[in-house]
């Protein structure tokens, strides 16, 4: 009995004194575990040095392709845009474009489109996303610049024919296919456009859905007729722009008609005559707009003006991409007739002038006078160009006025992208504006543009 009390008291003092060990143990706190915790923190000093030992190392190049690869959110890489663009390196700014046009092309063009910074950086990022998508994705980027809502009317001309330029040196078959797609109003106001070249011409206008327009350009082009789904000739395929003796002679006879009028305007027939002895698309605009300018010496109508451009117009069969004068305070008079002239008009004549004269009218003017236009594309399409341009300009009327005011489709399309370019502004106001406004599919895509940004 005496011998298992002894082994009770030992066993008792053992326990007791290797209790606090145990605990220690099972909460991690080994006798060892603040050697280890010494070991540890050596150790990530030592990695921390390495660190920073390599950063050292590394070249600007190599710093600069680790934060690349590191990039991979819309946000990271509009970043590093801008850090290129301070650091003015180009070829590092060429990379960010490259990593953007692979995975945030519309995104990030729509972004820049907003001018939120520095507005040279915002075109010439805009200018080498857009080049860059049209190498990788020629069909999505195509598809973007003929139908998104950042994309004027104008801006659609100049960059479907600077991308199909590029393009069709190498694939000029797919700009033919890219041009098919268009509705039969771009195709013609592309066709007509300044910025269509006579090479550029030459490819798609076999491709052209009008068919008078077709022959018309096909004639003037000497191409047959007779094959208007095939390609132009090869020998068709040069640039009419280059220079020779016969273009200087032309630009000689321009120059000199353009002197001669403005002393003495011609009549229609002489007018007519020396149009069509023009090849360059370009002179015969330059010369239209000199000559049916509103005269002011002697003192010419509004109404006799808009009679003199009627009867020009029918005797040279052309009409003008743009309306035939800029008007200024003095000679406002002439651009009032024309806004009440032009709805009466071919729907041609309207599809070539109507966005010069909204584009000089209050966004909720133009609107109201769009409503007087012949047809419902092109109405559709200006109210487009309009709601579209106002969502950047000015962002927080613009969409008071499209919650208000535009259709479903309208507001699906351009209230997302209004309430985006005023929360680039003022997050605070746009987003107060947004949260008071009824539940619909419009406030939904707002809220999600303006979240991620």
């Amino acid at each position: 009995m005496k011998q298992k009390w002894i082994l009770f008291l030992v066993s008792f003092f053992m326990g007791y004194m290797f209790w606090p060990l145990t605990d220690r143990v099972k909460n991690g706190d080994s006798p060892t575990s603040s050697a280890h915790q010494e070991m540890r923190a050596k150790s990530a000093r030592k990695q921390d040095a390495v660190a920073e030992y390599e950063a050292l190392i590394l070249s600007d190049e190599e710093n600069f392709q680790l934060l690349l690869d590191e990039s991979n959110t819309l946000s990271s890489l509009l970043a590093l845009a801008e850090k290129t663009w301070s650091d003015q390196n180009r070829q590092n700014r060429n990379a960010v474009i490259s990593k953007l046009a692979t995975k945030y092309p519309a995104e990030a063009l729509r972004y820049y489109a907003a001018m939120p910074t520095n507005a040279a950086m915002n075109k010439s990022m805009f200018q080498g996303i857009l080049d860059a998508w049209s190498d990788l994705d020629w069909g999505a980027c195509m598809f973007f610049v003929s139908h998104d809502s950042v994309v004027s009317s104008r801006e659609f001309y100049f960059w479907w024919g600077s991308l199909a330029e590029r393009r069709m040196k190498d694939h000029p078959q797919d700009c033919v296919d890219q041009f098919r797609l268009l509705s039969e109003e771009k195709q013609r106001s592309l066709i007509n456009s300044s910025f269509m070249t006579g090479q550029l011409g030459a490819l798609l206008a076999p491709a052209i859905s009008d068919e008078p327009l077709r022959n018309r350009i096909m004639a003037s082009l000497q191409v047959a007729e007779a094959e208007p789904a095939l390609l132009p000739p090869p020998e068709m395929l040069e640039d009419f722009r280059t220079e020779g003796p016969s273009d200087q002679q032309e630009r000689d006879h321009c120059k000199a008609l353009a002197e001669q009028w403005n002393e003495t305007l011609p009549d229609d027939a002489e007018l007519a005559d020396a149009m069509a002895s023009i090849k360059s698309h370009s002179r015969r605009q330059d010369l239209l707009k000199q000559t049916l300018a509103p005269r002011q010496e002697p003192p010419e109508d509004p109404q006799a003006w808009l009679k003199r451009i009627s009867d020009s117009m029918n005797a040279v069969a052309e009409i003008m991409d743009s309306a035939p004068a800029v008007f200024t305070e003095e000679t406002k008079q002439y651009g009032e007739a024309l806004k009440e002239w032009l709805p009466r008009q071919s729907p041609r004549l309207q599809r070539a002038w109507a966005a010069e004269l909204a584009s000089r009218e209050k966004p909720s003017h133009a609107l109201q006078w769009i409503e007087g236009l012949d047809t419902e594309a092109l109405r559709r399409d200006m109210r487009d160009d309009v709601l579209a341009r106002w969502s950047q300009k000015e962002p927080s009327e613009a969409a008071a006025y499209i919650a208000e005011n535009a259709s479903e489709l309208e507001r699906s399309i351009h209230l997302p992208d209004a309430v985006h370019a005023w929360a680039l502004r003022d997050f605070e106001s746009a987003k107060t504006w947004l949260d008071a406004q009824p539940d619909s599919p419009a406030k939904t895509q707002a809220m999600e543009k303006i979240s991620g940004q």
